[in-house]
């Protein structure tokens, strides 16, 4: 169900699009998000206020939130942004840390001069 978070409609459809699928019913994300929101001002207040929460829920061993915050905190950086590339791994690092219960395998497709990971 889509929730009306905020008045900035971009920044509300980025938190239903992030929250609601998996956390929607989740009381820790839901008094997270009481702290988020206000702090919601700009592009940079968003990425702060979701990677601070990032990091505090990767603390507390809560892999799988964290891993969405740090993905909800990536998603107005510019690709040139030096935080970008950090917000990315860390997301990753905790979304593999989160979602272990479950056997994958992982590929690297190369890709000019890197490769894109694959599960």
């Amino acid at each position: 169900m889509f929730k009306q978070y905020i008045k900035n409609e971009q920044f509300n459809l980025q938190i239903n699009r992030f929250i609601n699928d998996e956390y929607e019913n989740d009381q820790k994300v839901q008094e997270d998000l009481k702290s988020i929101i206000p702090q919601l001002k700009d592009e940079e207040s968003w990425f702060k206020a979701w990677n601070d929460k990032a990091i505090a829920r990767e603390q507390d061993g809560d892999f799988s939130v964290a891993s969405t915050y740090y993905q909800a905190s990536e998603f107005y950086l510019s690709p040139e942004d030096p935080r970008d590339e950090n917000a990315y791994r860390k997301y990753r690092e905790n979304f593999y840390k989160g979602f272990n219960n479950f056997e994958y395998e992982r590929y690297q497709v190369p890709y000019e001069n890197g490769y894109l990971p694959v599960v």
